[in-house]
């Protein structure tokens, strides 16, 4: 992979649906993820405080791994994430 070039990412999460900007050293395991924009959806208080939870996270990632269809995301040495290949 290209090192430190932006990219682009999006997704949904409990309750928005999101988009931001990515950057990612492949050769260190070194992943940053900034600038998430959300959209949100109608949702109850426990799932928006679990949304605010996991973009918390998202963007507090340093590193990651991928092994064996897992991407592992961490911040420092704390696993953060695991996210599995469909």
């Amino acid at each position: 992979m290209n090192n430190n070039k932006k990219r682009k990412c999006s997704g949904n999460s409990f309750c928005s649906y999101f988009g931001g900007e990515y950057k990612i050293d492949s050769i260190n395991g070194i992943l940053s993820i900034n600038e998430l924009i959300t959209q949100d959806l109608m949702c109850d208080k426990e799932n928006q405080q679990m949304d605010t939870k996991y973009f918390n996270s998202l963007q507090s990632v340093t590193n990651y791994t991928l092994e064996n269809n897992l991407l592992k995301l961490y911040t420092a040495d704390q696993l953060k994430m695991t996210f599995i290949k469909s």
